[in-house]
């Protein structure tokens, strides 16, 4: 595996540890619940009021006991007896929380009287359970492996299938918070990584494909920029090869045509950024017949009427709008007008 897949793969575990606390399982409730007691079992059918007692019996004599068909045809919870479990709370570091798998299985050999590769358990946050401050209380479920693969055998011989193994300590009108079978959590965990991985995959997409729309967009832009420079350069060598030579009357009258049939615009545009300081900033600039308008910020609003009218594109240059200076700004904000010439300076 390269160090690249390495490094991702690390990162979605790490990312699918910062998740996994902030979702609760919310296990769904099954329809039948067996329950240990003692040498006896209960079986019990959740229902919308409460769950209702169908059978009783032996467990030595569970699988001659007449009970429902449906019990054998679906997975259904299984509770060991409080007897045969040890219930332990304990207590850990709230930061603990995204690694509370790695810390139970640690504390196993000095919380249970098993070895660890003896012990079946399962753990759960106790959030109603009081905890000091800065700490969060789990409460751990364990018993011995011989005791839960008894419990195992007799169902499998009864042909019934458990898919969440409990303790009858839990109240029997909720589902079991722990789940000693231990493939619950590992397939939690193994679906909430497939998400994970899901959602990253997304994400990398989409932004892959903006960064595609958004390269095109500036190429275009780019484009149609250098095709307008082009026009604007095109317009000015023309202009001056007219104003170098003496020029036949066709030529001039071409000229003229030229500057009257769409291309001003480049030409009004080309002058005026040739005429206005530097320390002038345009916010409007607007051309309506022949009618200039312009608006913006200035250092000395009065000197640039000067500077326009001796422009030999402008002409009737003029205030439109009083100038003001905004609180903490230090230019004038201006509005002026003027007309626009018609034909080329010269004629």
């Amino acid at each position: 595996m390269s160090s690249l897949s390495r490094a991702a793969d690390s990162f979605v575990d790490e990312l699918t540890t910062l998740i996994e606390p902030k979702r609760k399982p919310g296990r769904r409730r099954l329809e039948y619940t067996l329950v240990e007691r003692g040498d006896e079992f209960e079986c019990y059918r959740a229902r919308r009021e409460g769950p209702s007692l169908v059978g009783r019996g032996s467990l030595e004599h569970l699988g001659q006991t007449r009970l429902p068909r449906k019990l054998r045809e679906q997975p259904i919870e299984f509770r060991l007896d409080g007897s045969r479990v040890l219930t332990k709370l304990l207590q850990f570091p709230a930061a603990s929380r995204g690694y509370l798998d790695a810390i139970v299985q640690h504390q196993l050999d000095r919380a249970t009287p098993w070895a660890s590769d003896r012990v079946v358990y399962d753990y759960a946050v106790a959030e109603d359970e009081p905890a000091s401050d800065g700490q969060i209380a789990v409460r751990l479920v364990a018993t011995s492996r011989e005791v839960f693969e008894r419990s195992m055998r007799r169902l499998d011989a009864a042909k019934i299938k458990a898919s969440v193994v409990g303790t009858s300590e839990d109240p029997i009108d909720q589902p079991s918070s722990v789940n000693l079978l231990h493939s619950d959590r590992t397939e939690r965990r193994s679906e909430l990584r497939r998400k994970v991985m899901i959602g990253l995959a997304a994400f990398v997409a989409v932004a892959l494909v903006l960064s595609l729309l958004s390269g095109w967009r500036l190429y275009s832009l780019e484009a149609q920029a250098a095709e307008l420079q082009a026009e604007t350069n095109a317009l000015r060598a023309r202009l001056e090869a007219a104003r170098g030579g003496d020029g036949a009357a066709a030529t001039a009258a071409q000229l003229i045509a030229d500057k009257r049939s769409g291309t001003p615009m480049v030409t009004l545009i080309d002058k005026l950024s040739g005429i206005i300081p530097t320390s002038t900033y345009l916010t409007e600039l607007a051309v309506e017949d022949d009618q200039l308008r312009i608006a913006g910020l200035t250092d000395d609003a009065p000197a640039l009427i000067g500077i326009l009218e001796g422009s030999d594109i402008l002409s009737d240059v003029r205030f439109v709008a009083p100038t003001m200076r905004d609180e903490g700004e230090t230019r004038d904000r201006f509005e002026i007008a003027a007309a626009v010439a018609t034909t080329a300076p010269g004629e």
